[in-house]
């Protein structure tokens, strides 16, 4: 997704999440949301993570490490290939 050379707003996921693989071809994450209120939705959901994450960065007094934890870039690439 990063590497799609699109601008991420409120308008390019609209699109992306009415056809994903029409909106970045070769994805390999087909999304269709026809319903323009579902994918409204969705985008308000997701506006809210990322105001929580500016939140708790600008919050005085937080010097705690988050451990991230979950699969590696190189883990989702070649997880077809995991069997």
């Amino acid at each position: 997704m990063v590497n799609s050379g699109l601008t991420w707003d409120e308008k390019t996921l609209d699109l992306f999440l009415t056809s994903s693989t029409k909106e970045v071809p070769g994805t390999a994450m087909p999304v269709a949301l026809p319903d323009a209120t579902v994918r409204a939705n969705v985008i308000a959901y997701l506006e809210t993570l990322g105001r929580a994450s500016a939140a708790e960065a600008s919050a005085p007094g937080t010097n705690e490490t988050v451990a991230i934890q979950g699969p590696t870039q190189d883990e989702l690439l070649h997880a077809a290939q995991d069997k």
